[in-house]
């Protein structure tokens, strides 16, 4: 920038570009991008000032959420944590634990964490007679 017109430009532009967000820290980190990008792109160099990385080190740290997951999958999950698989379960032990958890879910719901489980060996997925069934069926168990 050779002149403080062109400078006033730039951060004129800056705001322009950045007025739309309603989220004062947010629109200040993105103003000072825009910014940094104007000066670095007219001057081919960085004008003295605040740095981006200066910036966001100044906000304030934001809450963290930690997701987790919910599903089949991790009713699933919870069932292995506690040590359901020791012995040998069939889907529908599976479902039968799963609705005393209080979900109401069907045979079909299961089946595929289930056969993810056995893929990453998590869990062994064995055909076996059953003494209900009376014919082969999949039974899981601890890897």
């Amino acid at each position: 920038m050779s002149t403080v017109e062109d400078l006033r430009h730039a951060v004129q532009t800056a705001r322009l570009v950045t007025a739309d967000i309603d989220e004062m820290d947010l629109r200040r980190l993105a103003f000072d991008r825009v910014l940094e990008h104007l000066l670095a792109t007219q001057e081919g160099h960085l004008a003295a000032g605040p740095r981006s990385v200066d910036v966001i080190q100044r906000l304030p740290p934001r809450e963290i959420r930690l997701k987790r997951a919910t599903g089949p999958s991790a009713w699933v999950a919870d069932l292995h944590a506690e040590g359901f698989f020791k012995a040998p379960k069939t889907i529908t032990k599976v479902v039968d634990a799963v609705k005393a958890m209080g979900h109401n879910i069907l045979s079909k719901d299961v089946t595929y964490p289930l056969e993810q489980m056995a893929r990453r060996k998590v869990l062994r997925r064995e055909k076996e007679i059953t003494n209900e069934s009376k014919r082969r069926v999949w039974v899981y168990r601890d890897y």
